[in-house]
């Protein structure tokens, strides 16, 4: 089976690009950083990955590496293959599209949301985030 230049190959390559960037930050925050982690990710996660709770790790690391499987498979898109097996390629890459951009997208756009003022932040990642936090709040009851 050959494959056509187009918008079928410009795709693949959309979600596995797409699928790389979302990757980086799972697998940054399994390494220990919390880059971008503030702002857009509830705060009792961030203290899990600053605390480097090990089950917290694994979840990282796994979903880290399942964002990358579906960047091969935006790849595979884009490459010759057979009937069934182009089939299959296609019904996934279909789903990773539409998971990919919906997680993406709401991630992406709450942080900026975020990070312009546009959106209120829960008081909870002020916290994470070095602001003083109200007295009586779910942080100071744990």
């Amino acid at each position: 089976m050959s494959i056509k230049s187009g918008t079928g190959t410009r795709w693949g390559y959309a979600v596995a690009v797409w699928g790389v960037l979302f990757a980086i930050p799972s697998l940054l925050w399994a390494m220990g950083s919390t880059f971008g982690a503030r702002s857009t990710v509830a705060p009792e996660l961030v203290r899990l990955a600053q605390d480097r709770v090990p089950w917290f790790l694994a979840v990282l690391w796994v979903t880290g590496f399942l964002k990358l499987v579906g960047a091969a498979i935006g790849l595979g898109l884009t490459r010759p293959r057979g009937r069934l097996a182009g089939r299959s390629l296609v019904f996934c890459g279909g789903g990773a599209a539409v998971l990919l951009i919906w997680h993406g997208g709401l991630f992406v756009l709450h942080g900026i949301l975020v990070e312009t003022g546009a959106a209120a932040v829960d008081s909870g990642v002020e916290a994470v985030r070095g602001a003083p936090r109200p007295p009586n709040s779910m942080v100071d009851r744990q």
